[in-house]
């Protein structure tokens, strides 16, 4: 999705629906989102950097490396801490890219109040996190294409991790992470992986790194884009929001 673009007509469009305290009041979540993502790519390019930097073999012969540099990280060498410094950092920025995507689902969420106009919805003390908009926009038979869109993202393994593993990293615990090799003929894999955790009383598996800020992402990014898509279409009235009581 090109967010420029896309928040530039939506914001247009915005201008010419609401009225002028409620613009006002959408510029600020509604820039944030594009700026979120900005620092989600940024972290993600800086643990891949990180991490790459160690090896100087072929990818096929880089498993070979790494078992050493693992061994030499077991015996406390020089070149065995410089490799754990690596790791460190590199898990600093997945931790930092997590949160700023999860942060993303709640300033949508302030931009599907604000444009739809969805205060009535809500006591003035609630908080309005996307997971709840969603449930009282569904409810209320608010724009059932933005509900379905956003449910599916909501429900999406994907995000249910990402949740999962931000609420855990600051609330509880960090979440233990160890370097990989998989030795299998043919197979041969190595990377950085999340141990294993329990975050509301269910077990979440290991998950590697790369596919975390990898596939992950992007299969996020395409849920999300098709979320603010919708949004587009009511806003251009194509599809007219109706509250029902």
């Amino acid at each position: 999705m090109d967010w420029k673009i896309n928040i530039t007509e939506f914001d247009q469009l915005a201008q010419q629906r609401l009225p002028p305290h409620a613009t006002a009041s959408l510029q600020l979540p509604l820039r944030s989102i594009p700026w979120k993502f900005v620092l989600c790519r940024y972290h993600v390019a800086e643990a891949n950097r990180l991490l790459a930097q160690e090896f100087t073999r072929s990818m096929e012969q880089q498993y070979v490396e790494a078992t050493g540099k693992v061994l030499m990280q077991a015996a406390g060498t020089d070149e065995g801490r410089r490799f754990a410094e690596a790791c460190l950092y590199a898990e600093a920025h997945v931790i930092a890219f997590a949160e700023s995507l999860h942060s993303t689902a709640d300033m949508l969420a302030q931009v599907l109040c604000i444009s739809l106009n969805l205060d009535n919805l809500f006591k003035p003390e609630e908080k309005r996190y996307l997971h709840e908009v969603v449930k009282r926009m569904d409810k209320h038979r608010v724009a059932p294409r933005i509900v379905a869109a956003a449910t599916c993202f909501l429900k999406s393994d994907e995000f249910r991790y990402l949740r999962a593993y931000v609420n855990t990293t600051k609330h509880t615990s960090l979440v233990s992470s160890f370097y990989s090799i998989g030795l299998v003929p043919g197979q041969e894999t190595h990377g950085l992986k999340m141990a294993a955790f329990n975050y509301r009383s269910e077990i979440w598996p290991e998950k590697s790194v790369s596919d975390f800020i990898g596939p992950d992402f992007d299969s996020l990014c395409s849920l999300y884009s098709t979320v603010f898509a919708e949004l587009i279409a009511v806003v251009r009235g194509q599809q007219p929001p109706t509250t029902s009581a």
